[in-house]
């Protein structure tokens, strides 16, 4: 009897002792698991915060429109901003309402939005900003008009500006903006559009396509381009669902 009992005493320590080892298997495998899903988490947190440092946290001064215009070459891009937040390789160009093969990057920072195209991938073509802050300075591109202003986001629209420009009005799904495109010759050679927001509403410039509607209107961005033969200028907007 006694050896009997022996036995099953036994027997329940073995069965004991491999539950124990089976539930420590798991536990570890689960520790295992928890430190590698934790490291892969923090290895993404920081890529993500890296890239947010990169674009999204730097400020984007308003002489970059010097140092990036028209005719420079596109590694001077790269090596300003890096890789960009988007590529698209087609683009809808503002005033001929087509959609043009090009190579269109687009930044974001913290204080403005930025798109760069190049046909060539060699060099820049056309270089398009749109500031969130007020501070954006482009006497360059206005100089003799008259604005109230020099800076995006306070300049409004007079009577001179639109005595030399061409006119649209670009209107998407979230997007409703004014585009006013006119050239500046020796020494700069560039054609400069000035995007804003029109006071009284849109829908009466499709109705009598008059650019006065656009008077005092806000500028709120620019896009400098080539000067080239009006059939072959490319000029392009920052829409909405670009920036998501």
């Amino acid at each position: 009897m006694r050896m009997f009992v022996s036995r099953i005493n036994k027997l329940g320590t073995i069965y004991m002792d491999i539950l124990l080892n089976f539930i420590s298997a798991i536990i570890g495998g689960l520790i295992v698991w928890a430190v590698q899903q934790l490291y892969q988490n923090n290895r993404e947190n920081k890529k993500s915060k890296h890239v947010q440092i990169r674009h999204k946290e730097k400020i984007l001064d308003f002489e970059i429109l010097e140092k990036l215009k028209p005719g420079m070459h596109i590694d001077l891009m790269k090596e300003y901003f890096g890789n960009p937040y988007k590529l698209f390789k087609d683009d809808d160009e503002v005033f001929n309402e087509k959609l043009i093969t090009t190579n269109s990057y687009l930044y974001s920072f913290r204080n403005a939005d930025i798109k760069i195209t190049s046909k060539d991938n060699l060099t820049i073509d056309t270089v398009t900003v749109f500031p969130r802050d007020k501070t954006f300075n482009i006497t360059k591109f206005v100089e003799g008009l008259n604005l109230n202003s020099s800076k995006i986001n306070l300049a409004r629209v007079n009577e001179e500006l639109l005595s030399i420009s061409e006119h649209t009005f670009i209107a998407a799904r979230l997007d409703y903006c004014f585009a006013l495109k006119y050239r500046i010759a020796n020494p700069l050679y560039l054609t400069i559009t000035l995007f804003g927001v029109m006071e009284g509403d849109f829908h009466e410039y499709f109705e009598t396509e008059d650019p006065n509607l656009f008077l005092n209107g806000l500028i709120t961005g620019i896009c400098i381009s080539e000067y080239t033969d009006l059939e072959n200028e490319n000029i392009f907007y920052i829409y909405e669902y670009e920036l998501r």
